[in-house]
């Protein structure tokens, strides 16, 4: 017993010994780290500190295997957020393409690194967002949309004296007015294809080649997305988007989401694609809700038609693309909601109260097919069935031959108490050229009730807007 009492007396006193030996090393560690953090608080309290040493690591480690393009930072700080917490900032973001003109610019970003990329020697982003970015595309009808050169304007390191609530801009500071747009020749920009480059990113990222391999989300926050039209420029503003990586050996899955301002209220794309080694080919799953048509008329000159669809319009497609970028197939479903359509001619707009169309697409034979689709408005109903194909020729722009039938169609007239008119016969027959912006009704005919109505109309798109001409005839 007394053997047994020394030992664990013996044990105390060396367990209390290095008690005492922690105590003496936590604490003083402790409290000097205390004290870091509350004069690292102090100090960025009066302004943001410049870490400009990492900006050349992490360009490194972007720009060492990117093959199309590079990213050029100016500089790098740390600061508190609007909640107090702390940000790490990338200052004077640009993408350059391979002439060394930048493409996309952004005044601020913020940036989480890789550890993945850490453990290996590499200083990579995971996350990047950036915020208040412009985007300048142009378009021609022989290059199509390639990117624009965007100089941006250099966002001034904040003195120290200022307080927190300078770190934040403006609430009246726009990308615009941090980056000038220089115009150049249309054939002289990168050529935008969504869908090589999503699919050239996926190969390299499983195949760990460039630092997109590490990348896991990209986003964008209020945004400005500046496009000119041969001439015809316009601006879109997006509050917010983002795109997810998820790489594997034998599949990549990307997927995104965005919110698009318009003096319509704000709408949403989101979209999912997936791509197997197998089969080569990369699946896109997209829905957008919310869209008003007539949002988009002041775009583009051949969009101008679209100012007379002032309804709200939700849909969902899923559409097989192939490495290359090309539609191999595709379907629809498109969902109108109430609202009007305002018709040349017609001195009061037709009140639609909802409808429901169903297309598919054969990309190979340039066809569009249009499933039985209900559709009703204020005065009646009618199922509608179609077909659309392209017959353009050689390198001549997409020109799209339809067809379109009604079938049970109703006309009311509720308010004049007499019964439904039964519709006989409604066709449509015509061509139309979007890029162009050219509409021909080469025939349209509706019959009921004992009369016949017959039209002939052209629309064509230009600087001031949509003209038409156009022929009636009652019988």
């Amino acid at each position: 017993m007394p053997d047994d009492d020394t030992a664990m007396s013996a044990g105390l006193r060396h367990f209390f010994s290095g008690c005492r030996v922690l105590f003496y090393l936590v604490v003083p560690l402790t409290l000097l780290a205390m004290m870091a953090t509350g004069l690292l608080y102090v100090r960025l309290r009066h302004g943001p500190i410049a870490l400009n040493f990492v900006v050349s690591p992490i360009e490194r480690g972007i720009n060492a295997e990117l093959v199309t393009s590079s990213v050029r930072i100016d500089g790098a700080e740390l600061r508190l957020g609007p909640s107090g917490e702390l940000e790490f900032r990338l200052r004077d973001v640009g993408v350059l393409e391979q002439g060394g003109d930048v493409v996309l610019s952004s005044p601020l970003a913020a940036v989480n690194i890789s550890m993945a990329a850490l453990m290996r020697g590499r200083i990579v982003p995971a996350r990047i967002e950036l915020i208040d970015p412009i985007i300048a595309l142009a378009y021609s009808e022989k290059s199509g949309f390639v990117f624009e050169r965007a100089v941006p304007k250099p966002v001034p390191v904040r003195p120290d004296g200022a307080g927190a609530a300078a770190n934040a801009p403006p609430p009246s500071a726009t990308a615009p007015e941090t980056t000038v747009i220089t115009p150049r020749s249309v054939e002289a920009g990168t050529k935008v294809n969504l869908a090589k480059m999503l699919s050239e990113s996926s190969r390299r990222a499983r195949n760990r080649l460039d630092a997109t391999s590490y990348l896991t989300e990209f986003g964008l926050s209020n945004a400005t997305v500046v496009v000119d039209y041969e001439g015809q420029r316009s601006s879109w503003r997006i509050d917010e988007a983002s795109v997810d990586f998820n790489h594997a050996e034998r599949r990549s899955v990307i997927s995104g989401r965005a919110t698009v301002a318009s003096p319509k209220g704000a709408w949403s794309v989101s979209f999912l694609t997936d791509e197997s080694v197998q089969t080569g080919k990369l699946d896109v799953k997209a829905t957008i809700r919310d869209l008003v048509p007539s949002t988009l008329a002041a775009a583009a000159p051949p969009l101008a038609l679209l100012g007379n669809f002032e309804f709200p319009v939700s849909g969902d497609a899923t559409i097989g693309l192939s490495s290359v970028g090309d539609i191999e197939s595709g379907e629809l479903a498109v969902e109108v909601g109430q609202g009007r359509v305002r018709l040349p001619y017609l001195v009061h707009p037709m009140e639609v109260t909802a409808g429901l169309f169903k297309l598919t697409f054969d990309g190979k034979a340039r066809h569009w097919e249009l499933q039985p689709s209900p559709v009703k408005w204020a005065d009646g109903t009618m199922m509608f069935t179609g077909n659309m194909t392209d017959v353009s020729q050689g390198s001549d722009p997409p020109q799209w031959q339809f067809a379109l039938d009604g079938k049970n169609g109703v006309l009311e007239a509720a308010e004049f108490n007499v019964p439904p008119v039964p519709i006989d016969n409604w066709s449509a027959r015509g061509s139309i050229i979007p890029r162009r912006g050219f509409v021909d009704l080469t025939e349209f005919r509706l019959s009921g009730g004992g009369g016949e109505a017959t039209i002939k109309a052209t629309t064509q798109a230009g600087p001031q807007g949509q003209s038409v001409s156009a022929e009636f005839a009652v019988s």
